[in-house]
């Protein structure tokens, strides 16, 4: 399955992307990758790599 992370840096990001990569196709993505506060710049990602399942990690902190 292709998976989608976001907050991949945060404590919680790092742990899904390490529990989720041993069976599936894991796409993590930083602040620095992606302001999820840009809901067009979320969308283009989101549209380009056709995930199949998005898990949110990211939040203010």
């Amino acid at each position: 399955m292709k998976v989608l992370v976001t907050g991949a840096g945060g404590q919680l990001g790092i742990d899904v992307v390490a529990s989720l990569g041993w069976n599936h196709s894991v796409t993590g993505l930083t602040r620095a990758d992606l302001d999820v506060g840009d809901a067009a710049a979320v969308s283009r990602r989101v549209e380009a790599l056709e995930p199949e399942v998005v898990v949110n990690c990211a939040a203010w902190t």
